[in-house]
């Protein structure tokens, strides 16, 4: 594959779905490393020299038992980022047992794909399947043998999610694992010291009023309100200019911003460019 994340879902189309026992085994042996492992709920190859004609054995019996099995992908993520690069791809498969008379299963399955790149004669990187490992919920596992009974096992997991909660009730009113105020003295408090509680609107409004006067009386104070005139306030700002340029030069700095005269200070300030700092690029996958 040179493109995991655009050509899995024809790969996997080939493996389950197609009509062509040749085409099965050509897309094995293309996509698959010779030493790929496979593990799954009902069965598990793995890593030898030779696995990867176990696996190819695996996916024929899977045709076998389903021929007219469709798989539909719906979620696939590609991670370039970890190493080696794995593949995790949300399908649903519609299985459908020979000469089985019931209607299909519905059985959701999460295929975690382990990638091994290799350099091909043209230069390209192209990405082989080194292990394979399907994940499924135990209760869809039925649908493998008798489709009805997902139906029922989902029922009866619903059941004992209801159970769950009455045993539970039933447990705080004999006082066995039951909370209470501070649980008993030795509890944690609803609100810890340092965290922020909700308030109630008028007391934001309150609040925020509140800061915007603290803030407006230190804007007088600095602009002269107590007594100094605009001339001094001119001279301490570019006293700090000057001095904040002599301590970016000392530290090896360059300043962005170049000190000037405050009357020749234009809407936007003279800002130098700085290239080579931050590049965005977009990987297509």
């Amino acid at each position: 594959m040179e493109n995991p994340a655009k050509d899995i879902s024809t790969v996997i189309q080939h493996l389950t779905s197609n009509t062509s026992p040749s085409l099965q085994t050509a897309t094995v042996k293309r996509y698959f490393t010779p030493d790929a492992s496979f593990r799954h709920a009902l069965c598990a190859v793995p890593r030898s020299a030779r696995s990867r004609d176990l696996i190819l054995g695996v996916y024929k019996w899977y045709r076998f038992l389903s021929p007219h099995t469709r798989v539909d992908v719906q979620d696939i993520v590609y991670n370039d980022t970890h190493d080696p690069p794995e593949l995790f791809v949300r399908v649903l498969q519609v299985f459908h047992p020979r000469w089985s008379l019931l209607p299909p299963g519905h059985i959701p399955v999460l295929v975690q794909l382990t990638l091994k790149p290799e350099q091909s004669d043209g230069g390209q990187t192209k990405y082989l399947i080194s292990s394979q490992e399907d994940f499924f919920h135990p209760v869809d596992l039925i649908a493998f043998a008798f489709p009805p009974g997902q139906w029922l096992a989902h029922f009866v997991i619903r059941l004992l999610s209801i159970a769950c909660i009455i045993f539970v009730k039933v447990l705080g009113v004999l006082g066995i694992w039951s909370t209470g105020p501070g649980e008993g003295g030795r509890g944690v408090k609803l609100h810890p010291e340092g965290e922020k509680r909700a308030t109630r609107p008028d007391e934001r409004s309150k609040r925020g009023l509140q800061e915007s006067k603290r803030d407006d009386d230190e804007n007088h104070r600095v602009s002269g309100d107590d007594g100094h005139d605009a001339d001094t306030e001119d001279e301490v700002h570019a006293e700090s200019q000057a001095s904040t340029g002599a301590k970016t030069r000392e530290e090896g700095i360059k300043p962005l911003y170049k000190t000037v005269a405050l009357d020749a200070i234009e809407d936007r300030p003279v800002v130098e460019s700085v290239k080579g700092v931050v590049e965005f690029r977009e990987k297509a996958h």
